[in-house]
């Protein structure tokens, strides 16, 4: 999970010129998927629930789709 937020992370912050005026937004949405996991091992005992890991997996499918479409029309 850490490691593909990271690569998404870094993906974002390559294309910043190229994000049709997305980055802040994108940036945005990634650092709050971020913080979001972040907190919710914290209250689970340093772990993801399986339930938890598919919907955070879903927001960051959903950033990385916005990434790729703005990416895209270059």
């Amino acid at each position: 999970m850490l490691g593909r937020d990271a690569y998404l992370n870094r993906e974002i912050n390559c294309d910043r010129g190229n994000l049709s005026g997305n980055y802040g937004r994108l940036e945005r949405e990634d650092r709050a998927i971020r913080t979001q996991a972040q907190r919710e091992a914290f209250f689970n005992g340093g772990y993801l629930t399986h339930g938890q890991t598919r919907r955070l997996n879903r927001e960051e499918n959903n950033v990385q789709r916005q990434v790729n479409y703005d990416h895209r029309w270059l």
